[in-house]
């Protein structure tokens, strides 16, 4: 894959993004990653894409989980309250590799919406197993634009 070079404009933008100091900044700048490049590059590309974490299937989940429900994130990973309709951090704890397979692919130009493998369970058990209760989710990723009030980031650190 060919070296990326950020313009002046992506790294004053990495800059506000992290809040990097003077020194930080002379740091942190001339050895980012390639990964850390193409992140900054495709930032506002993450708003355009959200994932979503369905029930399909809940067995005497103590929050009352129940097939239909979902969590909603935008692809840089941002739990989205207004948009779902259930949260539990024991359900949402086990999306982290799915997060960082849709944020590698926007890194990379691809596609993120196919998913291969998507299905996922919640890290509880039913209590019959010594739980407290079980979930399936189907995790899915759509292209649809994050609604992200202002204020949410740093100044000067835009969306749009």
């Amino acid at each position: 894959m060919k070296e990326i070079e950020l313009t002046p404009k992506e790294l004053e933008f990495a800059v506000k993004l992290w809040g990097l100091s003077n020194d930080e900044r002379k740091i942190i700048l001339p050895n980012l990653t390639d990964y850390q490049k193409r992140f900054i590059r495709h930032w506002k590309d993450f708003f355009k894409y959200k994932i979503i974490q369905e029930v399909v299937w809940a067995k005497n989940c103590a929050e009352g989980a129940k097939p239909g429900d979902k969590f909603v994130y935008s692809a840089i990973g941002e739990f989205l309250p207004d948009e779902s309709t259930f949260g539990c951090t024991f359900g949402m704890q086990v999306m982290l590799p799915f997060m960082y397979v849709v944020r590698d692919r926007i890194c990379s130009g691809i596609d993120p919406t196919p998913m291969g493998i998507n299905y996922v369970r919640c890290i509880d058990t039913p209590p019959a197993q010594g739980g407290t209760g079980g979930s399936l989710f189907k995790v899915y990723c759509i292209k649809d634009k994050v609604k992200v009030p202002p204020g949410t980031y740093r100044p000067g650190v835009e969306v749009d």
